[in-house]
């Protein structure tokens, strides 16, 4: 049940919205948080680094005087181009094949046979999940013609 109706208010003018107090107004929406499996940061692997650093290194060269053959300029940035391209294939690798330890968890010891045939029974990371790599267990694969995970 409700109240009786109150008297009605005073007359109001326009509301007018100020642009920047509204930029200012926190936004409602919850977001959801996920853990990154890793984090990047600026090293040596970092190609924008890298060419920088190269750059930097033949801009001295030039300065000092050296000539600089547009060849050995463009071997220079190739061979930085090359390596990166390398580590995100490795990178890829881990991804599509992942070795079963702590930091490259796979879903199951089947996964793990299926991109590395080679590996032997024992021990490896599980991660049904596939979420955050710290709920991933510790599981023994039976690498034989039938693969098993066994859990304890």
């Amino acid at each position: 049940s409700t109240g009786p109706v109150g008297a009605p208010g005073a007359p109001g003018g326009k509301v007018a919205a100020d642009p920047a107090a509204l930029a200012n107004v926190p936004e409602q929406r919850r977001r959801r948080r996920r853990r990154k499996r890793k984090r990047r940061s600026l090293d040596a692997t970092d190609i924008d680094f890298d060419i920088q650093n190269v750059y930097n290194r033949l801009m001295s060269q030039q300065e000092n005087g050296e000539e600089l053959p547009l060849q050995d300029v463009i071997q220079e940035i190739s061979t930085v181009m090359l390596k990166h391209i390398d580590q995100l294939k490795a990178q890829v690798d881990n991804i599509r094949y992942p070795q079963g330890t702590r930091e490259n968890p796979a879903i199951s010891c089947r996964e793990i046979a299926l991109g590395h045939p080679q590996y032997k029974t024992g021990w490896y990371w599980i991660d049904p999940t596939q979420g955050s790599i710290d709920d991933a267990i510790q599981a023994w694969c039976n690498m034989t013609d039938t693969t098993e995970t066994c859990i304890s």
